[in-house]
């Protein structure tokens, strides 16, 4: 039987290197991946976290600033979590 800290090791690691694999290619101006994952991370918000994110891209094209909205609700999120 899988245990929690093994799934928990497993779902760290693959986003781990996901955001390593992202931020390389974002550095080589190599932006497909930071477009696709705008819509994986906001699926992943919304089952995680019960909230009901918006890409706010599809609205406007390159919406300035902000990637991801919720029409009825506030939410703060930074990059940097260091």
């Amino acid at each position: 039987m899988i245990k929690k800290k093994d799934i928990y090791d497993k779902i760290v690691h693959a986003l781990s290197i996901f955001i390593d694999e992202i931020e390389t290619k974002a550095k080589n101006n190599l932006l497909d991946d930071n477009v696709f994952s705008e819509d994986f991370i906001k699926d992943l918000l919304n089952v995680c976290m019960g909230w009901n994110l918006v890409n706010l891209n599809e609205d406007v094209n390159g919406f300035p600033g902000i990637d991801l909205g919720d029409k009825k609700k506030t939410y703060w999120c930074s990059d940097n979590i260091y």
